[in-house]
């Protein structure tokens, strides 16, 4: 990719559907900051990689990255090795997930790295949960492929937090809030019939309303207006 368009961030719409992406541009994220700047800058950006691993080269000292080129079945069809690309500076900014399985690679090739590589991590919110209060309506379901409501709106996600941290020694959780995203609405609704109902139906009507929710996205718009999404990470000192 030699040159990205021109872009203009525009305003939320809230329509709470930010943890999948933001369809209307209006999400701060690297597309819409670095990236362009890094462009101008005379950068080179390649799409559809799927990195495999990096090594140090002996000759010169630069980084080699070896990438596999998605959508083409080199890997697959031809079981093509991956492509070398160098580079001065490497940044794996690829997720928890991501980074640790290429840095795991790049350590079973040969690059020198720490044993406690793939210990003592964790993802952006360690406990997904999910509570209720029947006298309170919480809008806490993404608009997906709807047009968001002007007059309901979700909101946007992560927006406020409850710290409950000790200060002497970090210690404690965070609390932040969440809104479920309309692609994964219909899936997540089974498990909150299951979580919110297994006390209160007999298993026949658990069972019906599971089908339903996974069936119908508008039963679960009418049996989880009063359901919040809450996104907790414990934080323990010396955990990094």
């Amino acid at each position: 990719m030699d040159e990205l368009p021109l872009l203009n961030e525009t305003l939320c719409t809230g329509c709470g559907d930010c943890v999948t992406g933001c369809n209307y541009g209006a999400k701060n994220t690297v597309l819409m900051n670095y990236l362009p700047d890094a462009v101008a800058h005379q950068a080179q950006i390649f799409t559809e990689m799927d990195v495999h691993s990096v090594e140090r080269s002996g000759a010169d000292g630069r980084w080699i990255v070896h990438v596999q080129p998605l959508g083409m079945g080199r890997d697959k069809e031809f079981h093509a090795p991956p492509l070398p690309i160098s580079a001065d500076l490497v940044v794996l900014a690829a997720g928890t997930l991501g980074t640790t399985g290429i840095l795991l690679r790049s350590q079973a090739a040969g690059l020198p790295l720490s044993g406690q590589l793939g210990h003592r991590f964790t993802g952006n919110g360690d406990v997904l949960g999910f509570a209720e209060r029947p006298a309170l309506t919480v809008r806490a379901i993404g608009a997906g492929h709807r047009a968001p409501d002007p007059e309901t709106p979700a909101g946007p996600c992560i927006t406020a937090l409850i710290d409950q941290r000790v200060a002497s020694t970090g210690d404690g959780v965070i609390i932040e809030d969440a809104v479920i995203p309309g692609l994964l609405a219909e899936t997540v609704a089974a498990e909150l019939v299951t979580q919110f109902g297994a006390g209160r139906q007999s298993p026949w009507n658990r069972t019906k309303e599971c089908l339903s929710a996974l069936v119908s996205f508008s039963s679960l718009s009418r049996s989880f207006s009063r359901v919040c999404a809450t996104s907790v990470s414990p934080i323990k000192s010396g955990a990094w």
